[in-house]
């Protein structure tokens, strides 16, 4: 559809699409003005809006989808988790269910990609890392990890084996308590 306006409404129009606040999904749009001798010219810059969509699965129920610009490099993993657990307590909210989304402590992806996985558990990397249309699902905090005491002493591993002795300590191979 091509629509005639004046140079000063179209300019209106750019501007707003390069604050953000035209949101369309995977569009080009071109911006057509009248001349003052009313001739359509085209106005020299191009606008193309690409975004892409992120899902997050919270649980069966619970579905998430967020959208986030191409080219915004300044959107971190911090900032998508935020925005998760944001859109996910609304959900949760919305349905009158219980919201205990505490022990979630990252994102990784449903495919099980560990090498994403990886990258999504430092929050400062860039959002530009994930494709379009990736699905990601909570990690959750695993209680039988949480350390009660602030020192960890040999009392919370089965010794398995004596590695090493050395002048001042000695190396244990061990495993955990369950």
């Amino acid at each position: 559809m091509v629509r005639e306006m004046n140079a000063s409404k179209a300019e209106s129009i750019r501007q707003r699409i390069s604050n953000h606040q035209i949101v369309s999904s995977f569009c080009k749009l071109f911006i057509v003005s009248v001349s003052s001798h009313g001739t359509l010219e085209k106005l020299p810059k191009t606008v193309s809006l690409n975004y892409k969509a992120i899902f997050v699965e919270y649980d069966s129920n619970t579905h998430v989808e967020i959208i986030v610009m191409e080219n915004e490099e300044d959107l971190t993993i911090g900032w998508l988790m935020s925005e998760t657990l944001r859109k996910v307590n609304k959900s949760l909210e919305e349905r009158g269910l219980p919201r205990d989304t505490s022990s979630m402590i990252c994102l990784k992806t449903k495919e099980k990609l560990y090498a994403i996985d990886y990258l999504l558990s430092n929050l400062d990397r860039p959002v530009s890392i994930l494709k379009d249309r990736t699905t990601l699902v909570p990690f959750f905090a695993d209680e039988k990890y949480e350390v009660k005491d602030q020192k960890i002493s040999i009392d919370y591993f089965i010794i398995l084996k004596l590695i090493g002795e050395g002048g001042f300590s000695k190396v244990y191979m061990g495993k955990f308590l369950d």
